[in-house]
């Protein structure tokens, strides 16, 4: 089986205003289907069914949060795009890998700056040094 061959740069970036307008298209989607949800379970009496509905509830509202976090995060792209830094590292300036951006695209940072950021990273760093 061959891999699939990545994407330039321009491809990527080619491919963000229309990632934006489905997250965007997805996002209300889910707001509207919040609105219907509560709209037709307003006045529950029974406890599980209220149970239930707070549960499904939050569901919708954990999808929504994620879509709001994806459509931000290509915004912040998009603008790196805008300001021609798009592929660069917010953080050492690096060109980050074109592999990396195929994985993913809104990435910000290259993948050193990205795991020096993160908390198993700290852990491990602190146990070398204390070990």
């Amino acid at each position: 089986m061959n891999p699939k061959p990545l994407l330039t740069i321009q491809e990527l970036q080619d491919r963000m205003p229309g990632a934006l307008n489905k997250v965007s298209i997805d996002l209300e989607a889910k707001r509207t289907e919040l609105r219907e949800h509560r709209g037709n379970h307003f006045g529950a009496s029974d406890i599980v069914d209220k149970s239930a509905i707070q549960t499904d509830e939050e569901e919708i509202i954990g999808n929504i949060n994620r879509l709001i976090k994806v459509k931000n995060s290509i915004e912040v792209a998009m603008g790196a795009i805008a300001l021609q830094e798009y592929g660069y590292c917010k953080s050492c300036g690096v060109k980050i890998s074109l592999g990396r951006l195929n994985a993913n695209p809104v990435a910000l940072q290259c993948l050193d700056c990205q795991s020096y950021g993160e908390p198993s990273h700290l852990r491990r760093q602190t146990q070398s040094v204390c070990a």
